[in-house]
């Protein structure tokens, strides 16, 4: 569980953080508000979108499977924010967030049944979403005070993506602890022929 929990709360960390302070951020980066605005736009179709085409996925390949993928537009969307002053930089950010929350919505709800069954499975998700909203209120908090700090917008999402890919590492290593020994194919046999 505690191996799972950081690939499940920190992209809901690095990504409210810049949507907060947004004035700073749009200013800090030369856009307009409005531009921005208007990007937002771009979030909500990408959350839907990926939402309902995750679904199957997950359905054919598993929550476990697929979860750590969807950390991957995470990070390209704070490369976009880290790197790109362009107004192009903010429609990249936003879709590519929206992206992977579309995708993390769907595994999460779906990882819990698949790890530990339904017995429990409303004491998890509550305890998780729970975990979740105190993520994202600890993020804007967290943020504006490095801004006050001087700590740049571009230095903050290198740093989240640091944070992307320690949880990415800690659900490998979840991964590798996790199988059991019949899970694990003979000597000299590989999964894709198995």
């Amino acid at each position: 569980f505690y191996l799972i929990l950081p690939v499940i709360l920190v992209p809901p960390l690095v990504l409210a953080g810049p949507f907060f302070p947004q004035v700073h951020v749009v200013e800090s980066k030369g856009w307009s508000l409005a531009w921005w605005a208007i990007c937002m736009g771009g979030f909500a179709i990408a959350r839907v979108g990926v939402t309902l085409v995750s679904g199957p996925i997950i359905d054919r390949f598993g929550a476990t499977r697929t979860l750590p993928f969807y950390i991957v537009p995470m990070a390209l969307a704070l490369l976009a924010l880290a790197y790109i002053d362009h107004p192009a930089g903010a429609p990249l950010f936003l879709v590519l967030g929206g992206a992977s929350t579309g995708a993390r919505i769907t595994a999460v709800n779906a990882i819990w049944a698949e790890i530990y069954g339904t017995t429990h499975l409303g004491a998890i998700r509550a305890l998780v979403q729970g975990l979740i909203i105190l993520a994202i209120a600890l993020s804007p908090a967290t943020m504006g005070w490095m801004f006050d700090l001087g700590i740049t917008i571009e230095a903050i999402a290198l740093m989240c993506i640091g944070l992307l890919m320690a949880a990415g590492l800690l659900f490998i290593v979840y991964l590798f602890v996790s199988r059991t020994p019949s899970d694990r194919p003979p000597d000299g046999e590989t999964a894709a022929n198995r």
